[in-house]
């Protein structure tokens, strides 16, 4: 996960941020920092790329229904929005993750 490079990690949000589009969600790519290690190195940090979920209004609500759906996805709000930030999420999990959002937020 440290070493994605900021190309690949794009390219998955866009493609992350499509599909969920086509189902009806509210989603657009947008550049991010990520903290390496969950925040261990706070004052750390490598170029990302994260999906924003909804709008600013409704970020928590957003927040709470991917976080208590079937499978849990976590997020982060920052400057009002809600974050996934491919960085975190393993390639391979691209799929389970956009079917999660989707099933949290329809």
């Amino acid at each position: 996960m440290l070493t994605a490079s900021l190309e690949e990690l794009t390219a998955r949000a866009t493609s992350l941020a499509a599909a969920l589009r086509a189902a009806g969600i509210e989603a657009q790519v947008v550049p991010t920092q990520s903290s390496p290690g969950g925040g261990a190195f706070p004052t750390a940090e490598l170029p990302s790329s994260a999906v924003a979920l909804g709008t600013q209004s409704d970020a928590a609500s957003v927040e709470q229904r991917l976080r208590l759906g079937n499978v849990a996805v976590i997020g982060r709000i920052a400057d009002g929005r809600l974050l996934l930030d491919l960085r975190s999420v393993l390639p391979r999990d691209d799929t389970e993750l956009a079917t999660a959002v989707v099933q949290a937020l329809t």
